[in-house]
C-alpha cells in the first residue's frame, strides 16, 4: 500500500465474512498530524491501515470511513503502539467509565442536598416550637 492511502479492491463495501472491501480511498495520513516521511511513518501508516480493517470487520457498522474511527484512538494506538481496533475499545471503555463515574459523583451529591425544608420529621413545623413562643413574648 501506497504511503498515503489504503486503496480498497472493489469500489462498494462488500462483507463475506473474512473479506471487507472498503468502498473507495482511506486518506490515513491525514489523521495523523505531523507525521514525517520516513519508513517509520510507513509502517505507522501500515499498522493504522491494517487496523482499520480490523475496526471494519469488527464493527462494519459502525466503520465506513477511516474518519469514523475517533481521533483519540488513532493518537493512543500510535502513541502506545498497539493495534487501532484495540485502541478504539480502550478510549470508548475510558469513556464509559468516566460517564458512570460523573454519574456516581451526581447520585452522590443528590443525597447530600439539604433537600426542602419543608415540615416533615426531620423539619418539625416551627410554629409550635416553645423557643418561637418565648421569642414572640419578649418582642
Amino acid at each position: 500500500m501506497a504511503a498515503e492511502t489504503a486503496t480498497a479492491e472493489a469500489s462498494p463495501m462488500v462483507d463475506d465474512g473474512d473479506n471487507v472491501s472498503l468502498p473507495e480511498e482511506i486518506s490515513i495520513a491525514a489523521s495523523v498530524p505531523s507525521m514525517p516521511d520516513t519508513s517509520k511513518a510507513t509502517a505507522i501508516e501500515q499498522a493504522l491501515a491494517d487496523g482499520f480493517f480490523d475496526c471494519l470487520r469488527e464493527e462494519p457498522e459502525r466503520f465506513h470511513t477511516f474518519d469514523d474511527v475517533p481521533e483519540a484512538a488513532v493518537r493512543y494506538a500510535v502513541e502506545y503502539s498497539i493495534p487501532l481496533y484495540d485502541a478504539v475499545l480502550r478510549v470508548a471503555r475510558r469513556e464509559e467509565m468516566a460517564i458512570a463515574a460523573e454519574q456516581a459523583r451526581h447520585e452522590k451529591l443528590s443525597h447530600e442536598t439539604m433537600g426542602s425544608v419543608a415540615d416533615t420529621p426531620e423539619y418539625p413545623d416551627a410554629s409550635g416550637d416553645d423557643f418561637t413562643a418565648a421569642l414572640e413574648a419578649s418582642i
